[in-house]
């Protein structure tokens, strides 16, 4: 494309972009002439680059799609930021936008008349992000979902200013929502909290200063024990637990070599002594309250079933070899294991907490539990979030369940016992930071699906009261669940996720 002869270089973009009426292909060359020079080649780009090029100097026109995209955010109440406004307008140029439409938003938006966001979070159960969007919206370009996918989980810059989760700015354009004050979003006078994938109840900060703070019931309780009773200690015991079980089983299935050996001495002379080595060590791993040197163990087990294996006459069965695998695994993790662990861990420690019957009523269960809240409550929230954890725990069923749990399953999340008790922590948890910050709703989402389910908070419910509702709502809406916090790797609180 040479140039004209004026005083520029080259010709202008809107010479070459707009005013061109020559169909361009893919890989056009894009070339210059500058005055009184030879013509230079200066550059290659696709179709796609070429289209995208050209959206985005139409975009810059008056009443175009950049300055429509700016009069939503600011209808959303969102400052005017570089860093979001820049991030969302490139959201937009990677698709052909339908101008018309987008004007048609901006009014709808205007009049306050955009989206069902309202009915959404009114619903019991999940519904879908998509379902709250203006249907409007759909005729703003042929792929909107991907577009409103990407607003909603790749628009979360972290700002000195400003924090931006998901969601946030794909309802605040496309609904009637706008950014909140206490919550993350504002709905008719409504506060909303939005939570993505894993996302944290509450502050990490609080629930540091808990193994710090002196007075608390449970970690004066566990000092009363002594040692191995830490709730970050209790690692060593559960791994001792499945190591005597799975070294129980493999006893039983060795049984079968040993007879091979003993019937055989005289050609297996040599296996005798590999033979008992390997059962010496899983009698002292079958004993769980022995005390046991880990490696030393495993070099044993390792280098007698070494030289068993090399026999052809034996019969080291896959099941006995896998059982093996096992054990070799738990000893090395054992050996990774310090009881010196002092590191907090709130879901562990609850759960632990109830694995152990330490003959606490329920309200020294209830008074413990309260205090690893994630947020600061004045006395009274606290005293009505006891007696309503009292309540609960005297429900016999559950308490029996967590106290009745198998060694090896001491700690784990797979059991009905332990799956309401995750339930209760996250009630708990959730209780505790709408009660910091007044938010009405609490909105989950799913990353992939665009999956949500809401949590709802009644104003006139006391801690007690909202803490019973919530733990009523997790047992009832069960696409609700209880995971590690996306947000926080260090694990010091619990994260909420939703499935559809």
């Amino acid at each position: 494309m040479s140039s004209d002869k004026t005083n520029k270089p080259y010709r202008s973009l809107v010479d070459v972009y707009v005013e061109s009426r020559r169909p361009v292909q893919e890989n056009v060359q894009i070339i210059g002439v500058p005055d009184g020079m030879d013509q230079e080649q200066l550059g290659m780009v696709s179709d796609k680059e070429y289209q995208r090029l050209k959206r985005l100097v139409l975009s810059k026109a008056e009443g175009g799609t950049e300055s429509l995209v700016k009069q939503l955010l600011r209808l959303g109440q969102w400052e005017e930021i570089a860093e979001i406004d820049t991030l969302v307008l490139e959201i937009f140029l990677e698709h052909e936008i339908d101008v018309q439409v987008l004007n048609k938003l901006v009014e709808k938006k205007k009049s306050g008349n955009l989206g069902n966001l309202k009915s959404c979070i009114n619903k019991g159960n999940v519904w879908n992000l998509m379902d709250a969007v203006d249907p409007l919206a759909r005729k703003l370009t042929k792929n909107f979902k991907q577009l409103f996918m990407d607003l909603t989980y790749k628009v979360q810059p972290k700002i000195s200013t400003v924090s931006v989760g998901p969601g946030e700015i794909s309802l605040s354009m496309f609904t009637n929502a706008t950014k909140g004050e206490v919550g993350d979003l504002m709905l008719d006078g409504m506060e909303l909290e939005i939570k993505g994938d894993g996302g944290r109840l509450g502050s990490s900060d609080y629930t540091k200063s808990i193994f710090t703070t002196p007075g608390n019931k449970y970690l004066n309780i566990l000092a009363d024990r002594g040692q191995g009773q830490h709730f970050s200690q209790a690692e060593i015991i559960q791994i001792r637990a499945q190591l005597g079980l799975k070294a129980t089983t493999a006893l039983d299935k060795f049984q079968k070599v040993k007879q091979v050996v003993n019937k055989n001495k005289q050609d297996l002379e040599n296996l005798v002594g590999p033979v008992n080595q390997v059962i010496q060590s899983y009698e002292t791993l079958k004993d769980t309250k022995t005390s046991i040197d880990p490696e030393l163990i495993k070099t044993n087990i390792t280098s007698a079933i070494d030289v068993i294996d090399q026999d052809t006459r034996v019969p080291l069965t896959k099941l006995i070899i896998g059982l093996n695998q096992t054990i070799v695994a738990l000893l090395d993790q054992l050996t990774n294991t310090t009881d010196q662990n002092t590191d907090y861990n709130w879901q562990t420690s609850t759960q632990y907490m109830f694995n152990h019957d330490w003959g606490m009523t329920p309200r020294e269960m209830a008074e413990a539990f309260v205090e690893m809240r994630t947020e600061q409550m004045d006395p009274g929230a606290v005293a009505s979030l006891i007696s309503a954890a009292e309540k609960i725990f005297k429900n016999t069923d559950l308490t029996k369940s967590l106290l009745n749990l198998k060694a090896a399953q001491k700690g784990k999340t797979k059991t009905i016992a332990q799956v309401e008790l995750q339930r209760l922590q996250a009630a708990l948890m959730a209780t505790s930071y709408q009660s910091a910050h007044g938010f009405e709703r609490i909105i989950v989402l799913n990353s992939k699906t665009l999956a949500a389910s809401n949590i709802k908070f009644n104003p006139q419910h006391d801690a007690g009261q909202t803490l019973l509702s919530v733990y009523r709502q997790l047992k009832q809406n069960q696409n609700i669940h209880v995971s590690n916090p996306g947000v926080d790797q260090r694990n010091k609180g619990i994260g909420i996720s939703v499935t559809s």
